[in-house]
């Protein structure tokens, strides 16, 4: 049968799977798993003081970076 997960749940299940792997590349260098998690938890943590829920809508406006890709993935 097939996996319907959401694609975040994937994400982070897979970062978590390989904390040393390179996951993301910005700027001319790696960010590894751990790292872009530390950041998606950290957006988590933001989104949770700012009044955000799970169904909240958010509308993120900013350059394409890992901040906003970690704000999809808490999102």
């Amino acid at each position: 049968m097939r996996d319907l997960s959401r694609l975040d749940e994937i994400i982070t299940r897979r970062l978590e799977e390989n904390p040393e792997t390179p996951a993301v590349w910005w700027k001319g260098s790696w960010m590894n798993g751990s790292d872009f998690m530390r950041l998606i938890r950290e957006s988590e943590e933001s989104l949770k003081e700012s009044g955000f829920r799970p169904g909240s809508r958010i509308a993120v406006f900013m350059a394409n970076s890992p901040l906003l890709w970690s704000i999809a993935v808490a999102a």
